[in-house]
C-alpha cells in the first residue's frame, strides 16, 4: 500500500493483526480506517528455513 502522507493507524492494525489471519476483522478495521474507500487485502504467506550448512 502507499499513501502521500504517513498512516500510522493502517500500520497499527497490521500488526495487530500479524500472525492471526483474522481478514474478516482486518478488512472491516480497513473499512473504517479508510473511510469508504475501496481496497483490496490478503494475506501472502513468507516461509523460511535454516541454511543448509552441508558443504
Amino acid at each position: 500500500m502507499s499513501s502521500p502522507t504517513p498512516m500510522p493507524g493502517l500500520v497499527s492494525l497490521i500488526k495487530l493483526a500479524n500472525g492471526t489471519a483474522d481478514l474478516e476483522n482486518l478488512a472491516k478495521d480497513f473499512r473504517v480506517l479508510l473511510d469508504g474507500q475501496q481496497f483490496g487485502l490478503d494475506w501472502v504467506g513468507l516461509y523460511t528455513r535454516e541454511k543448509d550448512e552441508t558443504p
